[in-house]
């Protein structure tokens, strides 16, 4: 919902500023559930992860796929990876404390998209299975997401997303 055009995080004080029509539907969404209830939570995150179609799994798939031994991905691209498990563990927390308003709940740190990818080769022992080719786009987009409002409430911060990518690479077996 926010531009990408920024050098710096977006906090939940930010104002939106939604450059496509994904953005748009999901700011019409946070307006439309914010017209309708007085009593709201309202999530933001950012490249989840976990079981199912995601970048992750395409990447791991990528890997045992032996007719693909490359993969176009962009360096300007930049965000939060966030586990499905931490993310689960905020809605814990919100649902048992009964927490209001807009949080964003992603895992702790950034990173480009390729250096995500290289991350997950690492990881899952494949750094040697793939190459990964920078895409041909050089229009940043910047959509890191500060947990402000969860640090300001003190509760407690989902894990670094190296650290949740590498415990989930483990618990699922990686490639």
């Amino acid at each position: 919902i926010f531009s990408g055009t920024e050098d710096h995080s977006y906090n939940e004080f930010d104002t939106p500023n939604p450059r496509d029509i994904y953005g748009k539907s999901k700011l019409a969404g946070e307006a439309y559930i914010q017209s309708f209830c007085s009593r709201y939570v309202i999530l933001r995150s950012s490249w989840v992860y976990g079981i199912g179609q995601d970048f992750l799994n395409t990447v791991l798939s990528a890997v045992k796929d032996p007719s693909v031994n490359e993969l176009t991905v962009s360096e300007y691209e930049y965000a939060c990876p966030t586990s499905a498990s931490e993310l689960a563990r905020i809605i814990e927390y919100f649902i048992k404390n009964e927490c209001l308003g807009i949080y964003h709940a992603v895992c702790q740190g950034s990173c480009s998209r390729l250096e995500y990818a290289r991350t997950i080769l690492e990881y899952a022992n494949a750094t040697d299975k793939l190459k990964l080719v920078p895409a041909n786009n050089n229009k940043p987009v910047y959509s890191v997401l500060d947990n402000m409002m969860l640090r300001l409430e003190h509760i407690e911060q989902p894990k670094n997303w190296k650290d949740a990518l590498k415990e989930y690479i483990n618990l699922s077996g990686g490639c």
